[in-house]
């Protein structure tokens, strides 16, 4: 690789990691107005066990997806990959709020 190649820009490219997350951002927007703050009462109800049952759900649905030759409903199998990553994230969030509210 010569010394003078330029690497491009992750904004020039839309499948990159960065411009992925930004779609992972939206899509977690989109579905948080239409859903509100279900997560947070979902976890204050059933604590971590509410995530680990989402992300299997997702996982089952990804599996579903892919042996049907991503023929779907309602939603495509793009965003339900993206979705693992959002339930993990709020659980991140969470387990910080929890911890913050037990320091």
């Amino acid at each position: 690789m010569s010394k003078n190649t330029k690497t491009p820009s992750t904004n020039d490219n839309p499948d990159s990691f960065e411009s992925i997350a930004q779609s992972q951002i939206e899509l977690y927007k989109k579905k948080n107005s239409d859903y509100g703050s279900a997560t947070d009462k979902l976890f204050q109800k059933h604590g971590f066990e509410y995530y680990q049952i989402m992300l299997e759900q997702k996982m089952l649905r990804i599996d579903s997806l892919t042996k049907k030759d991503n023929q779907h409903n309602f939603e495509s199998l793009e965003d339900t990959l993206l979705d693992p990553s959002n339930y993990a994230i709020l659980a991140v969030e969470s387990l910080r709020k929890q911890k913050k509210q037990n320091d």
